[in-house]
Order: C-alpha cells, then structure tokens, then sequence
C-alpha cells in the first residue's frame, strides 16, 4: 500500500511545529513535505511586538522534507493578506501525486487561499487547522468588513474544505457558528513538544532552589508565572493590579516572561506600587531556557483580552504540574482548566486577585491534587493525538456530497 501524500502549508517557520513534523516524516504511512511562504523566523531580525530581535535558538528545519515558496508580495509581512504571495505554488499543487492532502494552516494570507482553491480544482483533498475561537468572534463588532469575512469563509473557502482539524472546544464552536458540518470537525489539539518538558521537569525537579537562587528569584516567595509579550492584548498590567491588591502580596513574586512596548508602562507600575521586591521582568527569554522558569513557578496565569488564540505557553506550564488561572478570552481556557485552576472574565482584576489568594491559600494536599490534575490534562493534549486525527482522517472517503465543486459553487453563486 502507498504512502499518503501529506503537505503542510503554511506562513513560516514556528518552533512549536518542529517536532511534530519530525514525527509526521518519520511515520510510515505518511509522504509528508512542508512548504513554507516565508523564511521570517529563521534569521535574526527584530519582532514588531517583542521589540527585540529574534532568533530562536531550537532546530527549525531538521529531520523532515520542506521548500521555500518564492514569496512575490511587494513587501513581505506575516500581518497582512498580501504580505505572503507565492504563485509558484500552483506548479508545485500540479505535480502533486493524484488525492493528495493539502494540510492548510489558517486563510489569512493570499497563498493560503490559493491552495484551498488550486487543490480544490486539482482534486486534492484540503484540511484546514485555524485557530480562531468563538468567544472571541462573538464579541467582535458586527462590521461590514465582518460580515463579507463571515460570508466569504462560510460560503466558499469552508465549502470547498473537506476536513477542519479543530484544535479545542472553542475552535469547534467557531466552526460550527460558520455552519461548518458535524462530520467535517475533526479535533487535533493544540499541542507543543510534552516530552522535553516533562524531561526538564523530572531531571530538574530537586535543583529548584539553586535554580531560583540562578534566576535570580527569592526562595521563600510563592512565584506567579506570565510568560507573554507586554502588549495590550496580553494585559499584562491587569496581574500586577491584582497581586497588589493582595494583603499577602509581599509574600508573592510574579515574573514576567517576555518583552514589548508596555515594558515602561508595568515599571512605573511597579515603582509607584513599590513592588520592586516583588517582580522579575526578564525580557525576552529563548526556547532552550524557558524550562527553567517554569520549574521554579508554583503558579501560571495569562490575563489576555481580544484576539487572544489559543495560549500555548499554558501547555508548557502544565508540562511542570502548575495551576493556572486565565482570562476567558484565553482560547485554551475551555480546554485545560478544569479542577486545576480559575477561568474568569478579562478584566476583571478583583476577580484575578480572588482566584490568585484562593490557590495559595490550599492546603498542601489539595495543592498538590492540583498540580498532578494540570499534568493528567496535559497528557492528552499532545502531537500523537494530532497525528492519529490525520490518519483516520486519511482513510475517510471524501466528502463528495458536502464539499461543492468550484465550478459548481461558482455556477450556484451566478
């Protein structure tokens, strides 16, 4: 029997997907390649949001077949539609073998679009993965620009789609709110490489003191974690109102994992507040040392407001059994916590504080139930589930009478 042909289209190097396409190549039943629009991630160069250059310092390329599309855009940019322009894909979709499946990640950019319409017409199957959550499409104005964007997925772009890997349950929800099919929801979690972080976990679990005492971080506080850039979206802010808020609060030690343009706005905060004992702004912090800070943590919180996804870096915290608390606009929010921590609304400060003294004010014994439900959580939420989703899927016959041709949607729309 033949290898399934599996591409991955998608903007640019991310160093969450790499070892899941190590795994995807090494499996035996898969033909799988990536191509990518873009080499932006690859070599230093500064990000608009961290405000710092960037360069990760974790394998990109390795142990798996891709190409680089020639990007054609006037000026390239992973922040607008034209920004990613690769019209050679077209060649490479024809030269693919018969039914093959077009992997696509996301609809944002020309390219993307693209290969959802030049598979289509050369009879390939097209998978979708997006992230978009429906609490965060509910509460978005209901604007002309919203209503044609609704429109154009639901009628044409999710039509000719024959399988949307859901990557959670609010993902779900988004689709189904598009009137996308029961049938064609197939879930594929959000997931990040578990396995290096559980080994960090369990080689590392009796150096947390002199970990702590190397990072700089005081050994007898109980240490919040908020690993994010400092940019409005994240709300940042919003932790250190809340730990201030705390009659405890000199007991507590939050760091901030990350940079960005609010940097200035969280010291002022910081000294007005005298809290300067109290918190740890790193900057930015690479991939091969993030492990550290997470070990050393009794805590994870993210306060994020709109257009918040999915929240990977809370993967990587429950990887080292922490509790978490999250804003609702957290697209993960509806996934991972669940007797492990507190969801609440974005925003509301009090209710963050609250939730922040209610864990640490637990016996050690219900403490530490909750630390082990964070890694029960995680345990499912891994690439393996991802690939299995790909292979069933693989053998499902396509959608012949739920996905339109484009000749005849184009012939419906006339």
């Amino acid at each position: 029997m033949s290898k399934t042909k599996l591409i991955q289209l998608i903007s640019h190097p991310i160093q969450y997907q790499t070892p899941l396409y190590e795994r995807l190549a090494a499996d035996p039943d898969l033909d799988f390649e990536v191509w990518y629009c873009s080499k932006i991630g690859l070599d230093v160069k500064t990000d608009e949001e961290f405000g710092v250059a960037v360069k990760w310092d974790i394998p990109l390329l390795s142990n798996y077949s891709y190409s680089f599309l020639k990007n054609y855009a006037r000026h390239e940019s992973l922040h607008t539609f034209l920004g990613l322009c690769n019209f050679g894909i077209v060649r490479k979709l024809w030269h693919l073998p018969p039914k093959s499946i077009l992997w696509i990640h996301g609809w944002n950019y020309m390219t993307l679009l693209l290969g959802v319409f030049g598979g289509k017409l050369l009879g390939h199957r097209i998978f979708l993965r997006g992230d978009n959550t429906a609490v965060i499409e509910e509460k978005k104005p209901n604007t002309v620009t919203k209503k044609i964007k609704t429109f154009w997925l639901s009628r044409v772009i999710f039509k000719l789609t024959d399988t949307f890997l859901a990557v959670g349950n609010q993902n779900k929800d988004y689709y189904r709110m598009l009137n996308v099919p029961e049938k064609k929801l197939v879930f594929a979690p959000h997931s990040i490489d578990n396995q290096r972080f559980t080994h960090f976990r369990e080689q590392h679990k009796n150096n947390v003191a002199h970990i702590r005492q190397e990072l700089g971080i005081p050994l007898s506080k109980k240490v919040v974690i908020c690993s994010g850039k400092y940019i409005d979206k994240k709300r940042p802010l919003d932790l250190l109102k809340a730990v201030q808020m705390l009659p405890n609060r000199s007991d507590i030690f939050i760091v901030f994992v990350g940079e960005g343009n609010l940097r200035a706005d969280m010291e002022t905060f910081i000294q007005a507040n005298d809290l300067q004992q109290n918190v740890l702004l790193t900057g930015f912090i690479n991939q091969s040392l993030m492990p550290k800070y997470y070990l050393v943590a009794d805590l994870y919180v993210m306060c994020s407001g709109m257009y918040e996804t999915w929240g990977l870096s809370t993967n990587e915290a429950l990887c080292f059994g922490l509790p978490v608390i999250l804003s609702d606009m957290v697209g993960c929010a509806y996934d991972l916590v669940d007797g492990n921590g507190f969801r609440y609304v974005s925003g509301d400060i009090d209710a963050l504080s609250r939730h922040i003294h209610d864990i640490f004010d637990l016996s050690d014994t219900d403490f530490q139930a909750m630390r082990q439900r964070s890694i029960d959580i995680i345990s499912q939420y891994n690439y393996e589930k991802i690939i299995s989703a790909i292979k069933k899927t693989t053998h499902i016959e396509p959608l012949s009478k739920e996905t339109m041709s484009i000749d005849r949607l184009i012939k419906d729309k006339v």
